[in-house]
């Protein structure tokens, strides 16, 4: 399957709920990256963007059985 294909055919509601908490989770991470409290938290805030995105986008490519 083209992976255009694969990302505009419909998610399953599981998927879409962890596409959110990924987003949440990389906004997260932005959010102490900007406050700069001590270079540890940057650090894992760093790890934390990271992380969150790349759940989101898999779980973007999830899709319904046919």
């Amino acid at each position: 399957m083209n992976i255009i294909k694969r990302i505009k055919s419909p998610t399953p509601f599981y998927w879409k709920r962890i596409s959110q908490i990924g987003t949440a989770v990389a906004t997260v991470g932005t959010t102490l990256m900007t406050v700069q409290l001590n270079p540890v938290l940057t650090n894992v805030a760093s790890y934390l963007v990271a992380i969150g995105v790349v759940v989101a986008t898999v779980a973007r490519t999830a899709k319904m059985q046919e």
